[in-house]
């Protein structure tokens, strides 16, 4: 009887303790992981020109918008001063990228995507102002951005 005890018993306690490891290993790893020092920080797309150096400091707005052969859409959106995402799908497969440019048409920034992706974005800082947003494929597919304060 006692023999038979010892044969269940020990691989019982050894597999305990690999468990016991494998927790303490996983618990040990999600601190380090989640200390400050840790992490990466993204770095920020930032606009080849800024606008205003006073520009509010919030939550970003996000606006999409989906490129076709036909056109830019939607053709018209608003949004508030601040930090805005724009995000860009191409549905046309052949576009160079979005380009945002003020009403003064100055190149703001260019939304583009990457190798072999459908979807691009980029943040940009914009202040009170009409922009003009266009595929730079396509020079005539324009779409209006609004930026009210």
């Amino acid at each position: 009887m006692l023999r038979k005890r010892k044969r269940i018993l020990w691989p019982v306690i050894t597999l305990i303790i690999l468990a016991l490891t494998a927790v303490a290993f996983v618990t040990k790893r999600s601190k380090t992981m989640a200390s400050p020092g840790a992490e990466t920080a993204i770095p920020a797309q930032t606009p080849s020109l800024a606008i205003g150096a006073n520009v509010p400091q919030g939550a970003v707005q996000m606006v999409r918008f989906t490129v076709y052969d036909a056109g830019v859409f939607p053709q018209k959106t608003r949004v508030h001063q601040g930090m805005v995402a724009i995000y860009m799908e191409d549905v046309s497969g052949n576009s160079a990228g979005l380009v945002v440019q003020s009403e003064a048409l100055l190149r703001i920034a260019q939304v583009t995507r990457g190798i072999g992706k459908w979807r691009g974005s980029t943040r940009i800082p914009l202040t009170a102002g009409r922009y003009q947003l266009f595929d730079a494929s396509r020079p005539n597919n324009k779409a209006t951005l609004i930026v009210e304060p």
